[in-house]
């Protein structure tokens, strides 16, 4: 694929998440999950283009929901789940699958932790009950978007 149809393909795909985010502000419900369906745009650009295009895509389109749609689902696809398509990619192509779990893990926790200190307003006792609870729906989050991306690369993706 040319430079010009990845840089085509990863603008669309920006456009798509600020789309989602976009919508997630007019639509309340499902803040969290709004989030997580606008980095799929971030998965498809990642694997189809590569992980530099995937990560312009994410900057683009987190600067962008930024400006246009500032709010708690922004906040989570800047601080999470915009980036973390291309994190997964590269940690379960370059590590054994322990370690990939715990890298992806340590990600969460670093996300977590900036996201608790700057812009949520959590009890700091309940903090490790918020860390085990967002192990279990991280776990079942990581397999279902696995999921995802394997539909998306048997039956979408160009680059098959």
């Amino acid at each position: 694929m040319s430079n010009t149809k990845k840089l085509t393909f990863s603008a669309v795909t920006a456009a798509g998440a600020v789309l989602v985010l976009l919508a997630a502000r007019v639509i309340p419900t499902g803040e969290f999950a709004m989030a997580a369906v606008a980095s799929l745009f971030v998965a498809a650009a990642a694997i189809d283009c590569g992980a530099v295009w995937g990560l312009a895509a994410y900057a683009v389109s987190g600067g962008l929901a930024l400006m246009l749609a500032p709010g708690a689902p922004t906040w989570l696809y800047v601080a999470f789940f915009g980036f973390y398509p291309v994190l997964k990619q590269i940690f379960e192509g370059a590590l054994p699958k322990v370690f990939g779990w715990a890298a992806k893990y340590l990600v969460l926790c670093i996300s977590g932790v900036v996201l608790w200190w700057f812009l949520l307003d959590l009890d700091a006792g309940k903090l490790p009950l918020y860390a085990a609870g967002a192990a279990v729906v991280f776990a079942v989050y990581d397999v279902g978007y696995s999921k995802l991306i394997a539909f998306y690369k048997s039956r979408i993706s160009k680059k098959r």
